[in-house]
């Protein structure tokens, strides 16, 4: 792999992020009231001073751990499971749906955050112990929103719906998936080693939830990553009382609700709509609302009614058959890890900011929250190209319509703009304003209706100069067009459309330790890392 060059990108210049993104990137003060730390080191010293996490909880959940990793071969990350029974452990989270393939790239971006993130603590504060934890969104029901991935351009689908938390899925129809991903690979020895990977996950007699675990350890275990199964019965119970509250006050609809709407008088949208009751039962290929009426607990799309005391009953017995949606899972999150931050992106941090007095309600530490870092590569072709075209990497995050304005205006022979002749015909136009209006005001009207003529032919005149360049630089520009494509697959940011695989073909193995280096969530701004195009071979 060649040296990279490192570049940032202000947030406020990246169009493809939202409003609340770009807001809290550069410290919005009417944000300040919906999240508790700033992003500094400094937050991580007094959270840890005012965070109160029971030793109960911790021998629930390093239990729960060893458990969940009994069987796997002796790694770091078994040094980090013991770290956690210790009181001067906390652990930093990320946190996503099981994305087929490890799912679009930004997946391996925020768990390689959190690794750089607990490894910065470690040299920090040395009184103290820092792991990381994947935190995988199993018990999602959303489908379709797991069950694909890109590679060289070519959208990979698992078409198998069963039905419930995607965690639970049997696997056996992604032999399909593998041979597609095997064929589009090729022979290699790369390709061979990619293809061994994804096997080793996907073939064995095992769910989706488990597939997904081997096939995250396998990549970052290296790293001492945790990855959390947080649907164990034992993880659950600690959230019975809250679960309880939740049946029986649904307490989350109020709170959230008048943050939401909090929010949306500071000028942001809301993220996520809280239910009377956000939570879910789930059972064999199903996971439904529960709704409450007429005193009773009825769950959606089945016959299954409770009254207050058989709800209780089943919560107390199957704690494990109760799944929190989004507004509850940032709580669940927090009350079983001795967690100090939240790494996640734009979209992530608008529902967590949403819940800061959920949290204040039950006494639960508000965590740190930090913007994934969102990452544009650029490989040593493609950093040749922009060279060769004149275009920063700037110029690629315009709409294509303003990538071609600007290169055939840097690359035109003559000028294509009229803005100044425009600007010339309005005040000439000012002035004959002035001469009419002292001689007869009703030529006013006349007067706007022929400056608004000749301002309209100049701009079809303009728009025919344009028109003129592209097809004298059709060549040059398509190329320029293509590349933006490569880089901003279907106008959307790479790193939410392709995956790991489409880079780990080229460069290996290197791939992920290289982007570890770069990946510091405390740094802010889009990074871009280009590959030095001088040396490629």
């Amino acid at each position: 792999m060649n040296n990279i060059e490192v570049q940032r990108l202000a947030f406020a210049r990246v169009s493809q992020l939202s409003k609340l993104d770009k807001a809290y990137a550069r410290n919005d003060s009417r944000l300040s009231p919906f999240y508790k730390w700033p992003l500094v080191y400094s937050s991580f010293e007094r959270l840890i001073e005012e965070k109160s996490f029971p030793p109960e909880h911790r021998k629930v959940l390093v239990e729960a751990l060893k458990e969940q990793y009994s069987a796997m071969a002796p790694s770091i990350v078994h040094q980090h499971i013991e770290l956690l029974s210790q009181a001067n452990t906390f652990t930093v989270t990320t946190a996503h749906q099981p994305g087929l393939g490890t799912g679009p790239l930004y997946v391996i971006y925020k768990i390689l955050n959190v690794i750089h993130l607990a490894q910065s603590l470690r040299i920090r504060y040395r009184n103290y112990n820092f792991v990381p934890v994947f935190w995988s969104g199993d018990e999602d029901h959303d489908f379709e929103e797991v069950n694909h991935f890109r590679l060289f351009g070519k959208t990979i689908t698992w078409g198998d719906y069963q039905g419930g938390s995607v965690g639970q899925y049997q696997i056996d129809s992604l032999a399909e998936v593998l041979e597609t991903t095997s064929e589009l690979l090729g022979n290699s020895p790369r390709a061979q080693e990619i293809v061994q990977i994804l096997r080793e996950s996907y073939t064995q007699k095992r769910n989706y939830k488990v597939a997904t675990f081997h096939l995250i350890h396998r990549l970052f275990s290296a790293y001492g990553l945790i990855v959390l199964d947080s649907s164990k019965a034992t993880l659950k119970a600690l959230m019975r009382n809250i679960f309880r509250s939740e049946l029986e006050e649904q307490f989350s609809r109020q709170l959230v609700g008048e943050t939401t709407r909090a929010l949306a008088q500071a000028g942001f949208k809301n993220q996520a709509h809280p239910r009377a009751i956000n939570l879910f039962y789930l059972s064999p290929h199903q996971r439904n609302r529960i709704v409450l009426e007429d005193e009773r607990y009825r769950v959606l799309g089945t016959d299954k009614v409770f009254d207050k005391e058989a709800i209780v009953r089943e919560l107390e017995k199957n704690p494990q058959r109760f799944s929190p949606n989004v507004i509850l899972r940032p709580l669940y999150q927090e009350h079983i890890l001795p967690n100090l931050a939240y790494v996640g992106g734009g979209g992530e941090l608008a529902y967590w900011l949403e819940r800061k007095t959920q949290f204040e309600h039950f006494g639960v530490s508000f965590p740190v929250l930090i913007r994934r870092t969102s990452v544009l590569w650029v490989n040593a072709q493609q950093n040749k190209q922009l060279r060769d075209f004149e275009l920063s990497v700037e110029d690629l995050f315009l709409t294509p319509a303003e990538l071609t304005k600007t290169y055939l205006t840097a690359h035109s022979e003559g000028e294509l703009s009229l803005e100044q002749e425009k600007t010339r015909v309005t005040s000439i136009f000012a002035t004959i304003l002035k001469k009419t209006q002292a001689v007869d005001q009703s030529l006013q009207g006349t007067v706007w209706a022929q400056q608004k003529q000749v301002l309209k032919a100049l701009d079809k005149l303009e728009k025919r100069l344009v028109r003129a360049e592209k097809q004298k630089q059709e060549r040059s520009l398509n190329k320029v067009l293509k590349l933006q494509d490569k880089l901003f697959p279907k106008g959307s940011l790479q790193e939410r459309k392709d995956n790991l695989w489409n880079f780990y073909f080229k460069y290996g193995a290197e791939f992920i330790p290289q982007l570890l280096k770069h990946l510091d969530p405390m740094q802010k701004g889009f990074l871009i890392l280009k590959e030095d195009d001088k040396i490629s071979k």
